[in-house]
């Protein structure tokens, strides 16, 4: 691109009469239908709303083009960057949004959100509504004893969450330990509270260091225009002169994306902007210099600033629109309570009356979330070191005995003929298996790991998300590991002692925090999985796997594929044939010997 040396004439300047054929005209009227912008916005706060940021900033991307100064885009701006935790960006967003609307309650709301991202504990306070959630909050990091009084009707069945967190935490923090658990408790039993995750938005830590956190991951920021030196500020009908324009240029078009178009193809491509039209703020004017067969000889880009004293304002929304969109970034620019503190929290308070089951089932949900939240996958660690021991990888069972473990990756599927038919084939051969279940399909089918364990197969760990562990970072792996175990501790009551990593791909990370979840790693002798799918028939797969199974053979199978349903009653009753015992992963290792960590 090159350099602008472009120059914008004094405001106020009447063009001289060009004899050229110029024209000017809004692009929301030539370019653009009417509908663009308040579609662009909407798709943008609804993903926004799902927790889907990557698809919101692409709309959020579209709808700025059109218009970067229009007030409720510049908020969902802010709330796409509170979200992702960037602090400098929302405020940035925020204090465009204020010269569009400078007594707006939204402001200020978004404004201290940021300060407590950018860690201005003191600016946060400043700008925080009186006697708001999240004023209280920031009063509750000062160490602020008086906030209990106004906390002191909460009740368990309070509606909102972050009130109740706070009047929770305040009862903890005062010794009133009865009523912090039972609010705290009441808040973690809510059914949209299960899930091991942060909300996907801004929440609230209760962490001095971390006083607040955008839990959608990072994002690039969206690109407003941004005030450059000697920038020129731009009022009334504005004269524009290209500057200096390469040979071969017959026409200049003036673009400002969303506000104004204007063309001239003849010297000295001069022409006006009627500045008065849009609302003051910052406008990328882009100056493109094209030859006679309409191709670009270069381009040229201006920030420039518009400041009438009559402003004029964004005519993108209807009032009945911008009402709408008001009160749904209204709730996406409202602080969410967090689990992990909560979590957290109720932990302590095991720990202080000796509730061994709790502390370490809270410290669990807490590694779940976030592993690198205060102590938690320390203390976890120490404690399944100290009572679980550490974990092995197994291949096969140290054993002569003719027993096999059966093992199935990949549930649970809930269509008929895939996990249902699987387990009544089980049932109906009486044999026990131990299921490699992926938490996050766990998470959505709770009645068939329900099922499982209430017809006697051990339910084991495959991830949550299925990906290959040895490509994420060591967090990552904790996450996935420990969020599974949660969840097949929370359907079942039963905490998961194997696990085994998708593909087989694992390293000392994947290794360490499985041992740290009290797991063992359970591999493979036989796998079956290239027969299980077409163009392969039952047939094969019984050919490919009866004649390898040996004493203490963990045999892979998936679930559940047809061939693999179809073929499983003939494979049990030919090994049956042979004197073997099908047997569960634990059964396997409690029946061999101890195992060294190398494949056999």
């Amino acid at each position: 691109m090159a350099r602008d040396n472009s120059e914008l004439a004094a405001p106020g300047c009447v063009v001289a009469a060009l004899g050229v054929a110029a024209f000017f005209c809004a692009s929301a009227h030539a370019r653009d239908p009417l509908e663009a912008y308040p579609a662009a916005l909407d798709e943008a706060v609804t993903h926004l709303e799902a927790g889907e940021h990557g698809q919101a900033r692409s709309a959020l991307v579209r709808a700025l083009d059109l218009d970067s100064n229009e007030f409720c885009g510049l908020l969902a701006v802010a709330a796409l960057a509170l979200h992702t935790g960037d602090g400098k960006n929302a405020e940035q967003a925020l204090r465009r949004a204020q010269e569009q609307d400078p007594s707006h309650s939204l402001v200020p709301l978004g404004l201290a959100q940021a300060r407590l991202l950018l860690k201005d504990r003191a600016g946060a306070a400043a700008l925080a509504p009186d006697n708001s959630n999240l004023s209280l909050y920031i009063r509750y990091l000062t160490g602020d004893r008086s906030i209990h009084r106004e906390l002191a009707d909460v009740k368990p069945d309070e509606l909102d969450a972050l009130r109740l967190e706070l009047a929770g935490m305040v009862a903890l923090r005062e010794g009133d330990e009865g009523r912090g658990h039972a609010l705290l408790t009441a808040l973690l039993a809510r059914p949209e509270w299960h899930a091991c995750e942060e909300s996907r938005a801004l929440t609230l830590p209760f962490v001095e260091t971390r006083m607040a956190e955008g839990c959608a991951g990072r994002l690039a920021p969206i690109p407003l225009p941004q005030p450059i030196a000697h920038m020129q500020t731009l009022s009334g009908q504005a004269t524009l002169t290209p500057g200096k324009i390469p040979e071969g240029t017959a026409v200049v078009t003036y673009h400002v994306p969303g506000g104004y178009t204007a063309m001239t193809n003849s010297p000295p491509f001069v022409t006006t902007w009627n500045t008065g039209r849009l609302a003051n703020g910052l406008y990328t004017l882009i100056i493109t210099a094209s030859n006679t067969l309409g191709q670009p000889l270069n381009e040229r880009r201006r920030v420039v600033r518009i400041a009438n004293k009559t402003a004029g304002t964004s005519s993108r929304l209807s009032p009945e629109q911008r009402e709408v969109l008001e009160t749904r970034l209204l709730a996406l620019l409202t602080p969410q309570p967090s689990r992990k503190a909560a979590h957290y929290a109720l932990a302590q308070w095991a720990v202080r009356n000796k509730n061994s089951a709790e502390a370490l089932a809270r410290i669990e949900s807490v590694v779940a979330i976030d592993p690198q939240f205060h102590s938690a996958y320390a203390s976890l660690k120490q404690y399944n070191k100290r009572y679980v021991g550490m974990g092995n990888g197994y291949w096969r069972g140290q054993t002569a005995q003719k027993l096999v473990a059966l093992t199935l990756d990949d549930g649970p599927n809930p269509l008929k003929y895939r996990t249902p038919a699987l387990l009544d084939t089980l049932r109906n051969l009486d044999i026990k298996a131990t299921f490699f279940i992926v938490g996050s399909r766990a998470e959505a089918n709770p009645e068939l790991i329900q099922r499982m364990d209430t017809e006697g197969h051990e339910i084991a760990n495959h991830s949550y998300s299925h990906p290959n562990l040895t490509f994420l970072t060591p967090d990552a792996v904790r996450k996935e590991l420990c969020r599974t175990s949660v969840v097949v501790r929370d359907i079942t009551g039963k905490r998961p002692r194997f696990y085994r990593p998708p593909g087989g791909n694992f390293n000392g990370a994947i290794a360490d925090a499985a041992s740290t979840l009290g797991m063992n790693g359970a591999y493979w002798t036989v796998d079956g999985f290239k027969f299980e799918h077409a163009p392969h028939l039952p047939e094969d797969l019984i050919r490919y796997v009866v004649p390898r199974v040996k004493p203490g053979s963990i045999l892979l199978l998936h679930n559940a594929p047809e061939n693999t349903i179809s073929a499983l009653p003939e494979i049990v009753r030919a090994l049956q044939a042979q004197g073997y015992e099908f047997v569960t992963m634990s059964d396997l290792v409690h029946r061999s010997k101890p195992a060294p960590n190398t494949k056999l």
